[in-house]
């Protein structure tokens, strides 16, 4: 088990391993798979996605960036709705919605419903 750079811990060897460049089709693409899944409420099938995408746009985008809030909430909102079976799933669930937070609160321009939802 390590540290991603999530700064949550991962228990998955293929999470480790280094993500291929995607193109802007192919992310655009990832997002709306992901989205589907989450609204089917298939949370399994959607986190080995939301976790890749994530990896893939902190790397191409930066640590910071604004679009990646809604990549940590998405994967905070599976870990927190997988909680039942594994109870620290809410503190890295928690750590996600915390630094989406952080990073929405880093803008300029205050982001009130985006915020509201991450709470």
């Amino acid at each position: 088990m390590s540290t991603s750079p999530l700064n949550v811990k991962v228990h998955s060897p293929v999470a480790l391993a280094k993500p291929v460049a995607l193109d802007s089709a192919a992310i655009a693409a990832m997002n709306d798979r992901v989205r589907e899944l989450l609204t089917q409420r298939k949370f399994a099938d959607a986190e080995p996605l939301c976790r890749r995408l994530l990896i893939v746009q902190e790397e191409r985008l930066g640590a910071e960036h604004p679009d990646l809030a809604n990549l940590l909430h998405n994967l905070g909102t599976v870990y927190h709705r997988t909680a039942i079976s594994a109870p620290r799933r809410y503190r890295d669930a928690e750590k996600l919605f915390r630094r989406a937070l952080r990073i929405l609160d880093a803008l300029p321009t205050p982001q009130p419903l985006v915020v509201i939802k991450s709470l």
